[in-house]
């Protein structure tokens, strides 16, 4: 299983006024979550039995950091062979991996 995992299940945090100030950054630093790290991305995992607008996410998501960083990264529909940090797409109910992790208090 994954090491570290960064989950997109809500857009709540970025919101607020201010939340992402330091949130990203150029430079890697310890206990962050490196979404590119030198020539590689981070894997990106949806659950191919997800509802249609988290496939949809998934896959933009890998083209904007494409995009973004030119370094090009596809969703992957397995956990099997997910690098130790993973970006996971789902929705909560939906998910098998996302509700294990939830279920494992691993994810809140």
């Amino acid at each position: 299983m994954v090491s570290r995992v960064l989950a997109i299940v809500a857009v709540a945090y970025f919101a607020a006024p201010g939340a992402a100030a330091g949130a990203i950054s150029e430079r890697p630093s310890a206990g962050y979550f490196q979404l590119v790290h030198q020539k590689t991305a981070a894997d990106i995992f949806v659950d191919k039995e997800d509802w249609t607008v988290a496939q949809t996410a998934a896959g933009d998501l890998a083209l904007d950091v494409e995009r973004v960083t030119c370094r090009r990264t596809a969703p992957k529909h397995t956990t099997a062979g997910l690098s130790s940090e993973a970006v996971l797409v789902g929705t909560i109910g939906r998910s098998p991996v996302l509700d294990r992790l939830i279920d494992s208090g691993r994810l809140m």
